[in-house]
């Protein structure tokens, strides 16, 4: 476990293991899913579902910054769940994400992965 303000664009999180009651970056969800409450950013006071980015949505992401709300996690919002996924022989697997923009805000503890393996 690692303090969030040592986060830095690029960086992978593992957020199953993270215990995060609020998001304290902007992240792009690259494995599992989320339930979040956006609230505070958009007013709507139901919560909202978020799944991991397609290949398409990560280069899209990366080469224009074009941002797939459904597969983005925003700094500030409350998590509801955050769960990770069952691989195809019953292993489970993390909810990982990517670091996509940092700001000011409470230090908040966070998982790093060293290693990403596929």
């Amino acid at each position: 476990m690692q303090d969030s303000t040592n986060l830095v664009p690029g960086d992978v999180v593992n957020l199953t293991t993270s215990q995060l009651s609020i998001i304290p970056a902007d992240f792009f969800l690259l494995s599992g899913d989320a339930i979040v409450n956006e609230s505070m950013l958009t007013g709507e006071s139901v919560p909202v579902s978020k799944a991991a980015g397609k290949d398409e949505d990560i280069l899209k992401w990366r080469d224009e910054k074009v941002e797939n709300p459904k597969t983005f996690l925003y700094g500030g919002t409350r998590v509801v769940r955050i769960r990770g996924t069952l691989s195809t022989v019953g292993q489970e697997r993390p909810a990982l994400a990517v670091v996509a923009r940092t700001g000011r805000g409470e230090a908040l503890m966070v998982s790093y992965i060293n290693e990403f393996v596929i």
